[in-house]
């Protein structure tokens, strides 16, 4: 019992005394680092601190304005895309009421040029005449007459360009001169150029 006893004194000493030692070691790397922040000059510190801070929340402020901006490009393309899309809806729909009513208006031509009237095949050719006239005029050729809508530089180039003008001599004739002569086979010339002109500019 007696060196168990003098055991356990002993390792209680040296507990305590390694208690002590590492007591004394975080007291002395306290008080260093007491020093070490009483040596720093907090006033430089701080303002360089503020430094930073301020360039840190101009780079964060320009992100943003950038950020936005590159939103607001996006949104814009969109909406421009979004409009060409709608006017290209829009034209192709005008595009095709418009056809649906040419193709409308040339099967009424084409009925009284069927007919066994000279009158209304008189008629079916100045209104055969009209309609490639108007037809021109969309496409942007510009001019008074036939004659100078064909040759407009915005006028679509027709492969029968000197019928079609054979035909609008013709169709003058028959409304403007007094007493002209209705020849069929004149007529029958004028009205297939009329027709293979519009079929050419894609109207009927």
């Amino acid at each position: 019992m007696t060196s168990l006893g003098n055991f356990a004194i002993v390792a209680r000493c040296a507990f305590l005394g390694n208690m002590e030692h590492y007591t004394a070691q975080i007291f002395n790397i306290g008080n260093s680092i007491i020093d070490y922040a009483l040596t720093i000059e907090w006033p430089r510190v701080i303002f360089r601190f503020k430094v930073f801070s301020f360039v840190l929340s101009g780079l964060a402020f320009a992100a943003i304005i950038w950020t936005l901006k590159k939103h607001r490009e996006v949104l814009v393309r969109a909406a421009q895309e979004m409009e060409q899309v709608a006017a290209k809806v829009a034209e192709d729909k005008q595009s095709r009421e418009e056809k649906k009513y040419l193709n409308e208006e040339w099967d009424r031509i084409k009925k009284l040029w069927l007919s066994h009237s000279s009158e209304e095949k008189r008629l079916a050719l100045i209104e055969a005449d009209a309609a490639l006239d108007n037809s021109l005029r969309q496409q942007g050729a510009e001019g008074e007459s036939l004659s100078e809508r064909m040759a407009h530089p915005a006028s679509p180039r027709l492969t029968n360009t000197a019928e079609v003008a054979f035909a609008h001599t013709f169709r003058n004739e028959l409304v403007h001169e007094i007493g002209a002569v209705f020849d069929q086979v004149d007529a029958e010339r004028a009205f297939k150029a009329y027709e293979s002109a519009l079929k050419e500019l894609k109207v009927i």
